[in-house]
């Protein structure tokens, strides 16, 4: 561990390279370079501990005005279970779409950013085995999601309703240390904006008030190396695509 007990954390900074020392970066650009959404996790429990010590150190996250802006609900075991049944069952009543309060996407995509999305959809489904027109192949899939995939370890995270725009993007910073810690701890992640879709079933069974935006959810355990699902690779794009240098 880089500090003593979890409390160090809370009140400084531990130490790390000095100004033009490069020592270690290959931990951090393997760590980073790693992380994926993983669809498919084996069962191999992970300590309370362990999850303690990945949401400390993501706290160290940047947020305007030290303000922390976040909120997480650890669910585990028969309380997980219990939030995947009422969820999936709410979802057989209603149209989960009109339950979110905030968009993730534009209603029309442009066509850039709707290739992408089609293109590691049918990429997806096609590790998955679901053929084009098979809908209940593709519900079956969709509610794994509301199982966490299988991952021991399921979290849902929440803001304020009397939060801006500027404290969704400190939220941004959390979530990405969260699954930063974890690679370096040999896990993995999945994070699910999905479960903004279900609020309704998410709050009676976690207690949240109504003064909290459900943001999105995350799956957290060790890897199943065998599922099919695992072996989706995503593109991105190359940096002289998407940034400018100028002198």
């Amino acid at each position: 561990m880089l500090f003593s007990k979890l409390s160090d954390l809370t009140k400084k900074h531990v130490s790390g390279n000095k100004s033009g020392q490069n020592k270690g970066y290959t931990y951090v650009d393997a760590a980073i370079g790693s992380r994926r959404a993983v669809r498919a996790f084996a069962n191999t429990p992970v300590s309370a501990a362990v999850v303690k010590e990945i949401l400390n150190l993501a706290s160290r996250a940047p947020s305007g005005s030290n303000m922390q802006p976040w909120k997480v609900y650890v669910v585990t075991g028969k309380a997980k279970n219990d939030l995947s049944k009422a969820i999936i069952n709410n979802k057989a009543k209603q149209a989960l779409e009109k339950s979110r309060i905030w968009k993730y996407y534009p209603d029309v995509l442009p066509p850039l950013y709707k290739a992408r999305q089609r293109k590691i959809g049918w990429d997806l489904y096609g590790l998955a085995g679901i053929k084009k027109g098979d809908h209940e192949a593709s519900k079956q899939f969709r509610n794994n999601n509301f199982k966490f995939f299988g991952a021991p370890i399921g979290m849902i995270f929440t803001i304020s309703n009397e939060l801006e725009v500027g404290s969704w993007i400190d939220y941004g910073c959390f979530l990405q240390n969260i699954m930063i810690a974890a690679r370096g701890r040999g896990l993995h992640t999945c994070p699910q904006a999905i479960f903004a879709e279900a609020p309704l079933p998410i709050r009676e069974i976690l207690m949240i008030s109504e003064e909290e935006t459900i943001v999105c959810g995350m799956a957290l355990g060790y890897i199943d190396n065998d599922a099919a699902v695992n072996r989706l690779e995503t593109e991105r794009s190359s940096v002289n695509e998407f940034a400018k240098f100028i002198k």
